[in-house]
Order: C-alpha cells, then sequence, then structure tokens
C-alpha cells in the first residue's frame, strides 16, 4: 500500500544518488542477499546498510513537492508549477508553464500506472540535472 503514495524504487535510488535530503519516514527496505524490495514506515531512520538490510529513503508527493521550486525562468520567462490530470484526453502531466507565453513548458509526463510522487520526482530529477 505505501507503494503507491511513495517514489517508487527506481526513482528513490536515484534521489539518493544525488543526495537529495528530505526529511521522511518512508524507505525501501531489503535484505541484501535477495533484493526483496518492499516500503516500510520508520519513526526514526534506520542505519544504512547496516548487516543484512539496505535502506533508501522515499517520499511522497508532499514531501516532493516542498522542495520543487514554484517559479523558475526559462529565457527569463518565468514558469508557474502546474498539474494536468485529465485521463479523458489521455493526457495528464507535471510542468512548469506560463499562460501568457505557452512555447515556454518544462514538463513531465504522468506515466500510466505511475504515482504522482514518482512523477513529481522525476521532474525534480530533471531540474536537477538541467541544472535549472
Amino acid at each position: 500500500m505505501l507503494d503507491k503514495i511513495c517514489t517508487d524504487l527506481t526513482t528513490s535510488k536515484r534521489l539518493k544518488e544525488l543526495e537529495i535530503e528530505i526529511k521522511t519516514k518512508f524507505y525501501w527496505e531489503s535484505d541484501i542477499y535477495n533484493q526483496n524490495y518492499s516500503v516500510g514506515c520508520w519513526y526514526e531512520k534506520p542505519q544504512d546498510n547496516v548487516g543484512y538490510f539496505e535502506y533508501i529513503p522515499c517520499f511522497t508527493l508532499e514531501q516532493i513537492l516542498e522542495i520543487l521550486p514554484k517559479i523558475i525562468k526559462q529565457k527569463e520567462c518565468p514558469l508557474s508549477l502546474r498539474f494536468k490530470l485529465h485521463e479523458a484526453e489521455g493526457e495528464s502531466y507535471i510542468e512548469y508553464s506560463n499562460p501568457y507565453f505557452n512555447k515556454y513548458k518544462y514538463r513531465t509526463d504522468i506515466i500510466a500506472d505511475e504515482n504522482l510522487a514518482t512523477t513529481a520526482a522525476r521532474l525534480l530529477i530533471k531540474l536537477i540535472e538541467e541544472k535549472k
């Protein structure tokens, strides 16, 4: 159930590689031999890679939104963070856009069966990798 509201394993690993620091109680956990990951809730941060277990922090949509910038600039044009969730049109995404300058957009499409936390995290990763 927690895996439905937290960033997926691949995205969580990438955030860890990028050294994103967000306070969380959610972790992908696995014993290092079987590599069977599941999401657990910890009230105290588990120690990384102690003994036979590995812990990778994962995050909710609200946690990612706390650190995503609300506005970015592209070619000196301010772009605001917004969501479009419209399954009927087959178009759902999280983007930075400006209603007055429609040609400037910076977006991440929502992939089928992907939760919003993972989509928002992919946008955060894109911003960091492109140094926006």
